[in-house]
């Protein structure tokens, strides 16, 4: 955005919500008769409301990012004579003040119900992205004069920029007073919404029943509860280093290693009955590995879960954290490893740095030269390699599309009859 922007001042709020009460009305058409008629209404009504939910402006004040810089100022001069200067320079310091915030960022721009006469000149706002804090960027100057007077008295150099961030936090109170009422209220909307077209869908069923004339809807079958999209909120860090960062957001290596041997427990009791579950397909063994974690965990892991791209067989996410990824493939060749490797790539998203893959063997007697080939393609294809069990190899390998390093555990189980 433009330098000497004014916040708050594009359009009334309202104008915002009318917008996204469009969005809302786009998103129930855009469901079909069949899923209406066939699916968990309370699974979509959650679905439509997380598409069009706000999320409101949260700042994070004890922790504006300051700097400053020599440098000159304007200033318009009101001269009384013709031969003075319309404008005098004068030279000082600018002081930059980076107010950290999440949420949606379009709330800026929009004028509250509720609301200050005065208004306020910023620099410019930063957006939130998925790894990084959205910023508000303002600045004051402080003439030459005025610096020598001002360092007996450090507090006064920020009293401009405190005024800037009183009125901030005073206009953001007030927005997110009008964004808790609309959230409030969509919900309540869908429902309303939905219920009245699967009532309507209803009536031409039984009428269908009735009458032998088919209704043009295709499919019988319940359709899978839809996953609301998730809400991620990003908290500013204890201090300013990407360390810390990484520490919020990472899985805890005793989190990943609890997982892993749920994995190993299951998968070697598989092998140990290996005529009942030979037969299994992936996604059957997967529903096993899920059944499992979930024994161990109040809030369930979720088979077929939506991340990034498209969907996994195992996530678990973890309060404010990243999630855990697993994959579950049949053995066929290194063609195998390398799509599903792949695929763990495309499906995590930057924070999603533990990874793990599931490989059953159903078709080959060697289960000998299965671990070889294995073994020499990690070793050739990973930057650390480590294996402590002859079915399991736990590797560090790079993740391009995030130009990183992840952990990657793969384990390879026998269920070869």
């Amino acid at each position: 955005m433009d330098i000497a922007m004014r916040l708050f001042a594009t359009a009334e709020i309202n104008e915002y919500f009318e917008k996204k009460t469009k969005e809302l009305n786009h998103e129930i058409d855009r469901i079909t008769d069949q899923e209406i008629l066939n699916s968990d209404l309370d699974g979509w009504v959650t679905y439509v409301t997380s598409k069009v939910r706000i999320e409101p402006l949260q700042l994070f004040p004890d922790h504006v990012k300051k700097r400053m810089e020599p440098g000159q100022k304007k200033f318009e001069h009101y001269y009384f004579s013709p031969y003075e200067p319309e404008y005098v320079i004068k030279t000082g310091a600018h002081f930059f003040y980076s107010l950290p915030f999440v949420g949606d960022h379009n709330l800026w721009s929009y004028k509250p119900t509720q609301f200050y006469m005065s208004h306020c000149l910023i620099d410019k706002i930063e957006n939130e992205t998925t790894d990084s804090l959205g910023y508000v960027h303002y600045s004051t100057f402080i003439p030459g004069s005025e610096l020598d007077i001002l360092a007996d008295e450090p507090s006064f150099i920020d009293k401009d920029s405190d005024g800037t961030l009183s009125f901030v936090e005073g206009m953001v109170r007030f927005v997110n007073d009008d964004v808790k009422r609309f959230n409030g209220s969509i919900e309540g909307e869908i429902q309303i919404l939905m219920t009245d077209r699967k009532e309507r869908l209803m009536r031409l069923s039984k009428l269908s029943e009735k009458t032998g004339i088919q209704l043009d809807l295709s499919g019988s079958q319940l359709l899978p509860k839809p996953i609301p999209l998730p809400r991620i909120i990003k908290k500013p860090v204890e201090k300013p280093n990407k360390k810390i960062i990484k520490i919020e957001y990472a899985i805890e290596q005793e989190q990943y290693e609890y997982l892993l041997k749920i994995i190993h427990d299951t998968g070697t009791s598989a092998e140990a009955t290996v005529s009942s579950f030979s037969k299994l397909s992936e996604e059957e063994y997967r529903d096993v590995l899920l059944a499992a974690i979930n024994t161990h965990y109040l809030q369930p892991a979720i088979g077929e879960g939506f991340r990034r791209v498209g969907k996994t067989d195992i996530l678990y996410t973890f309060k404010n954290q990243a999630a855990f990824i697993a994959e579950c493939k049949v053995w066929n060749g290194t063609k195998v490893l390398e799509e599903a490797i792949e695929q763990l790539f495309s499906y995590s998203t930057w924070k999603d740095n533990k990874l793990a893959l599931v490989l059953l063997n159903k078709h080959n007697k060697n289960f000998l030269e299965i671990r070889t080939t294995i073994e020499n393609w990690l070793l050739s294809n990973t930057q650390k390699y480590n294996s402590d069990s002859t079915h399991s190899w736990q590797v560090r390998i790079r993740r391009d599309a995030h130009e990183d390093e992840v952990d990657l555990n793969v384990s390879l189980f026998d269920l070869h009859i």
